[in-house]
């Protein structure tokens, strides 16, 4: 399957498409549809120029700092429990302020 993607300075993936984006820091490869980056994070891959073809070879250490990082985000709060949350310490506060 002919995918194209786009490279950060690095060489590591920022973007996948089946059309092409028509930029500059574009690529072109035709990969089998069981592509480990049809279930990973597209950002743990980096673009490698070989002799005899190009190819995406996942960075382990990225993974696993991305797998990290979302962890963390799953992590906080989201923006409706950050509001019930200042909804009650207000109402606290209230309470508080007629004793």
């Amino acid at each position: 399957m002919k995918m194209y993607f786009s490279l950060d300075e690095s060489g590591y993936v920022t973007g996948m498409s089946s059309s092409s984006f028509r930029i500059d820091n574009e690529v072109q490869l035709d990969l089998e549809e069981d592509h480990p980056i049809f279930t990973n994070d597209i950002r743990a891959f980096k673009y490698h120029e070989g002799v005899d073809s190009n190819e995406l070879i996942i960075d382990e250490e990225v993974k696993q700092r991305l797998i990290e990082e979302g962890k963390q985000e799953e992590q906080k709060p989201t923006d409706e429990e950050m509001n019930a949350i200042a909804i009650l310490e207000l109402g606290k506060m209230i309470m508080g302020a007629g004793e």
